[in-house]
């Protein structure tokens, strides 16, 4: 059984936040056909998703891209994660792509919601950890 820890919306998206034994699990559900795609990570590595939303966020692209631009690959514990900016939704705004290494494993999150997310996500850390666990700046 997972134990739930939280959920981020926005009016066309909804990512949820579960915990089971050692693993986070992120499930985005896009649109009124409710399409999910997940990313699965230990909960000892949510530290270093943290970080790249941080360095994604950091690097934001200021044009309409025609193509990726990688941020980072992440060690999540459970395979590698590859962070990049790429296009998305018929090339009309960018989004934040966090990509596993499985078919369905993807996150998207639009340019325009990626300052609310990664605090939402910060907070989910920081609730499960607690703030002594903040060491960004190392």
């Amino acid at each position: 059984m997972a134990y739930y820890c939280g959920v981020w919306k926005t009016n066309n998206v909804s990512v949820e936040l579960k915990i089971k034994g050692s693993s986070v699990t992120l499930e985005r559900t896009r649109g009124a056909k409710s399409k999910k795609k997940q990313i699965v990570l230990k909960s000892s590595k949510l530290g270093n998703l943290v970080e790249s939303l941080v360095a994604a966020y950091s690097n934001e692209p200021s044009r309409q891209l025609a193509s990726q631009i990688p941020i980072g690959i992440v060690d999540g514990g459970r395979g590698l994660l590859r962070i990049e900016w790429g296009p998305y939704w018929f090339g009309k705004t960018n989004a934040l792509m966090i990509r596993g290494q499985h078919v369905g494993e993807c996150l998207a999150i639009e340019q325009e919601d990626l300052k609310s997310f990664a605090r939402w996500v910060l907070g989910q850390w920081i609730a499960i950890y607690g703030p002594e666990q903040l060491h960004l700046a190392e």
